[in-house]
């Protein structure tokens, strides 16, 4: 951004060479950005006055092209002084696809351009939408957020698809529904959207009211905002809006942005986590594991197959040494021959293996949940690795103390 100073020369700058909205914007944005004891916020207001005359004079009714041209430019420009960033999008939008001329007109460009940038962290256009499925990369995710007030909001996404935009991740939420409950776990209130947009923020953009307000950590850096309302990119009037429904029927808080008091990391770890603890990635679960309860899943499933994940390296090993060793006691001696109907018992041989394993197996996962239950999450896997590395030790001296009697 600019200094307030650099924003006043902007706009005299502007009004010198007649361009009457840029002067008029600049100054503006220079008296809501400065402090009372500025010493430019007096000249800003001048200018601001002087440029706001100069656009009032098409006021009068307009006779050629070229007022009326001028006068759509203005009702744009009012639009978007009041915040009405829709609107104005749709008239300097409008006033571009007009005709070639137009569509480079400065004015036109810049103020399409500044509304389109407003509009963008309001709404999201419909088109982005399209075929989005066949793009997901996640689905069925659902989670909690416990708030401080102590209501619950129950958070359910049907499809997630991740894109790459201009200023980070993009990610399109396919059926958004948000059921909040209050204090007491009765139902409160309902949201359903058919596509929602979400993008990551920085914690700073809020202030700390806002901030408090939400329920946002002050350690957190990102959160996920969403966008519930969607528009046509050229025609007015084409919106969809999220669907609210409310206990109280005299409550009405529709809302068209939402933001969740989470960290933006947190959402991802969500997102992955919807495809089952098997299938999440070793770090991605180790620091799901500690916060799966904060958002409504099972810690014990969660930490159970961190362990059997990490662990199993290690249970593999103790399970090739205790096979050597037992493969080693029953040796077929040096002097006698092999026989051909041995081969007979392989596949016996083949399946009894197999159900040793599977047994074995289930024993690992047994004593991994007994690791867990009785010393925690935090201190479980530092357990089972002492146990299992003991066990792997002891059986490869059981096994090298065989072969060094055998050589003796």
């Amino acid at each position: 951004g600019y200094t307030v100073s650099e924003l006043r020369q902007r706009a005299e700058a502007a009004y010198a060479k007649g361009n009457w909205f840029d002067a008029h914007y600049y100054a503006e944005t220079g008296i809501s950005v400065a402090s009372p004891k500025d010493t430019n916020v007096e000249l800003l207001k001048q200018t601001a006055a002087a440029a706001w005359n100069k656009l009032s004079l098409a006021e009068t009714p307009a006779e050629t092209e070229e007022e009326r041209v001028y006068k759509r430019k203005l009702d744009g420009y009012k639009l978007l002084m009041d915040g009405d960033n829709l609107k104005a999008y749709y008239v300097f939008r409008t006033l571009s696809m007009q005709s070639h001329a137009l569509s480079i007109d400065p004015d036109v460009v810049r103020y399409l351009g500044l509304a389109g940038a407003r509009l963008a962290a309001e709404s999201f256009f419909i088109d982005e939408t399209f075929n989005m499925q066949e793009f997901e990369t996640a689905g069925n995710v659902y989670f909690t957020i416990r708030r401080a007030d102590g209501s619950t909001d129950i958070v359910y996404i049907k499809g997630i698809t991740s894109m790459k935009g201009t200023d980070g991740m993009v990610q399109y939420l396919r059926g958004l529904s948000v059921f909040s409950l209050d204090k007491n776990g009765a139902y409160a209130r309902s949201m359903y959207v058919q596509y929602a947009k979400l993008l990551e923020v920085p914690v700073s953009d809020f202030d700390d009211g806002t901030r408090i307000a939400l329920g946002i950590d002050g350690r957190t850096e990102y959160v996920p905002y969403v966008l519930l309302r969607s528009v046509d990119r050229d025609t007015d009037g084409i919106v969809n809006k999220p669907q609210y429904r409310y206990a109280d029927a005299g409550e009405e808080d529709e809302k068209g942005q939402l933001v969740l008091p989470i960290p933006y990391d947190d959402f991802e770890l969500l997102a992955e986590a919807s495809k089952g603890a098997e299938l999440m990635s070793i770090p991605a679960l180790f620091h799901f594991a500690g916060k799966a309860v904060q958002y409504g899943y099972s810690e014990e499933v969660f930490g159970q197959v961190m362990l059997n994940r990490i662990l199993y390296p290690l249970f593999i090993l103790v399970i090739i040494v205790c096979s050597a060793s037992f493969a080693w006691n029953y040796r077929i001696g040096e002097k006698l021959m092999f026989k051909t109907v041995w081969t007979a018992a392989f596949p016996l041989f083949s399946v009894l293996a197999y159900i040793v394993f599977e047994a074995l197996l289930w024993l690992y996962k047994l004593f991994n949940y007994v690791f867990l239950g009785a010393a925690g999450r935090q201190y479980a896997l530092l357990v089972g690795c002492g146990v299992y590395i003991a066990i792997l030790i002891i059986a490869s001296i059981v096994f090298l103390a065989r072969n060094s009697a055998d050589a003796a």
